[in-house]
């Protein structure tokens, strides 16, 4: 007898399932139906679908959608007819009166509808729930006023506040201005949700229209910050700057909460790595110093010495800082760091960068290559920080024309990371030797390896070469042209710019129809690049451009002379007409997915 009992009730529970799914189902059919019928604006259709989802439901949604249904009929009676019989139902719904308010505005009865919703406004309480409620009913009519006297009423009655609420109210009539405004009251009270609003500005920024919200924001919370300080409105001040890439702004911000709180510097800190990530130099030496100011028992000392030096030793490599004077106490600032903490894994990467300091701006070679043979030979390196050093140890034996010895340097690099991103650079070095060297065959086999490797630019470079050799043994047997050009990208990476710019002018000269020209113009674009010379990069890859439009490297001279009129010279015009000629007349190249983008970007398609 149980067992019988318990497989009716595993029926009829099965029953109730297959009901609601169906029921479920038909609704779903039927919802979706109301709204293409009400966006096809046949609304006798969506009344009687809504009205059917409603009483199958009670959902509210429904019976909203109902009653616009109904006033696009003008059928106001019906609907007041409908609202009164659910009215008396629910009387204490006080969404009904709103309901029977926006019936009569709909017929212009403007009295009717005022004495309605001051009959809410004035009857609202104190319940939070039918608070919310009662403002929602009022934002589905577009009765954003209203909504807004309700709010501010609740506030009255309870004392609780409605920031969060007021603030995305005012994001729907897109009056910004307030809605920052309420935002910011609304992260004071509750800082744990200080993620939630930097989301939402994120948002506005990243669709900002001619910098409009940008500059909102920043005078709004300037003006909170003038009349009181609030320690949450300065953190979100220097997020905001980050955003803006105004990494002094943030800095300055940080340094005076830190000042005031008499912090360790952890924010100083973390606004000096955001800034070196960004290339702000001075930004970031100036947060750096800071940090070092505050003594050495501080945690964050040693690490703001290595950033300071990082920094200093960039401004060198990217040519800000020229004098031999000013390198030279570089090197005498890295000196005093290793003699402090010696030559460890903590400090291998300000030993490399020491190295090559030495090496190629201080013509000290045969001192860093010694530092580093004896850095090499650590235990406590782990694997890709000892290929590291032999890579930096194989360019500076190469600098000094040990051949031999740079190729063994990257051997043991390649072999100590076979796989990962640091054995390809020195797999990727090493072939170059043997180009270098004019061993172009074997040079030939060990880049096709690298075309698949996982780093995009090692990949990208050994395709290139690749091509660079094919092409030119195919035009010269001899191979004359490829071994000077070889020549001189050797004498580019030994920092004999000079004679890599007069073999390169040779070729450019003695060779015109050489299908080789326009990589002698692009060498010379590297050497003017790392220069810092802008005339000189635009009028080689202008040249590449114009008078070698279909040579191996046209598509990304094109591409990188579309770069710097958009980044250094702010020419958004020009840019965004080099970057449709990419497209336009290079399909095939790596560079147009990449191109495409830039172009939208400048044309504003992202713009909201």
């Amino acid at each position: 007898m149980i067992k019988i009992l318990n497989k009716i009730k595993i029926l009829l529970s099965m029953m109730l399932i297959f009901s609601l799914i169906t029921t479920y189902a038909f609704s779903q059919n039927d919802y979706q139906l109301a709204n293409q019928y009400f966006s096809d604006g046949e609304y006798e259709k969506s009344a009687v679908l809504y009205e059917k989802l409603f009483n199958e439901t009670s959902v509210k949604y429904y019976f909203d959608y109902y009653l616009k249904s109904m006033m696009e009929l003008k059928n106001y009676e019906d609907a007041e007819k409908k609202v009164k019989k659910l009215q008396k139902k629910n009387p204490t719904d006080m969404t009904y009166y709103i309901d029977l308010g926006y019936i009569s505005a709909a017929q212009n009865k403007t009295a009717e509808k005022e004495e309605k919703y001051n009959y809410v406004l004035n009857n609202l309480g104190k319940d939070k729930n039918i608070i919310l409620t009662i403002a929602n009913a009022f934002i589905t009519k577009e009765e954003y006023e209203w909504a807004e006297k309700i709010y501010n009423q609740a506030y009255i009655n309870t004392n609780q506040t409605y920031h969060y609420q007021l603030a995305n109210l005012y994001a729907i009539q897109m009056k910004k201005d307030l809605m920052i405004r309420e935002y910011l009251f609304f992260v004071i009270e509750n800082p744990s949700q200080m993620s939630t609003i930097k989301n939402t500005f994120e948002y506005y920024l990243n669709n900002d229209v001619n910098n409009e919200f940008s500059e909102m924001l920043r005078k709004t919370i300037l003006e909170y910050l003038q009349l009181k300080h609030n320690e949450n409105i300065v953190e979100l001040f220097i997020w905001y700057y980050l955003q803006e890439q105004d990494y002094y702004g943030a800095y300055i911000q940080a340094k005076a909460l830190d000042l005031r709180n008499k912090e360790i510097g952890a924010r100083v800190y973390t606004i000096a790595e955001t800034a070196l990530a960004g290339a702000d130099y001075s930004t970031a030496a100036e947060a750096y110093q800071y940090v070092i100011n505050k003594g050495s028992g501080f945690l964050y000392y040693k690490k703001s010495r290595l950033g300071l030096l990082k920094v200093l030793y960039l401004q060198v490599t990217n040519n800000l800082i020229t004098t031999d004077a000013d390198i030279k106490n570089l090197e005498d600032s890295y000196l005093g760091l290793i003699k402090d903490e010696g030559i460890n894994a903590t400090t291998i990467d300000i030993v490399n960068d020491l190295a090559h300091l030495q090496a190629f701006y201080l013509q000290k070679p045969q001192e860093a290559i010694t530092m580093l043979e004896e850095a090499v030979l650590l235990t406590t390196l782990n694997f890709q920080q000892k290929g590291k050093s032999l890579i930096e140890l194989g360019d500076i034996l190469l600098l000094t024309e040990d051949v031999w010895g740079a190729t063994l340097a990257y051997a043991k690099a390649e072999n100590e990371n076979i796989g990962n991103d640091i054995g390809d650079l020195a797999k990727f070095k090493k072939a170059k030797i043997y180009y270098f060297t004019g061993n172009f065959t074997w040079a030939q086999a060990q880049l096709d390896v690298l075309k698949a490797s996982t780093s995009k630019l090692i990949s990208n470079d050994a395709l290139d070469l690749v091509k660079l050799i094919k092409e030119a043994l195919a035009e010269d047997s001899v191979a004359n042209n490829l071994k000077n050009f070889a020549r001189a990208e050797l004498w580019f990476e030994q920092n004999r710019t000079q004679n890599a710019i007069l073999s390169a002018d040779s070729l450019i000269e003695n060779f015109k129809n050489s299908q080789i020209i326009d990589n002698a113009l692009f060498l010379k674009y590297k050497i003017f690049l790392a220069k810092n010379d802008r005339e000189k990069k635009i009028e080689n890859l202008e040249l590449i451009v114009n008078s070698h439009a279909w040579g191996d490297v046209a598509d990304k001279a094109l591409f990188l002379l579309a770069q710097i009129y958009e980044k250094e010279l702010d020419n958004k015009e020009k840019a965004m007409e080099l970057y449709k000629k990419l497209m336009m007349e290079y399909q095939g190249s790596l560079y147009v997915i990449e191109a495409r983008a830039k172009y939208r970007e400048l044309r504003g398609d992202f713009a909201q």
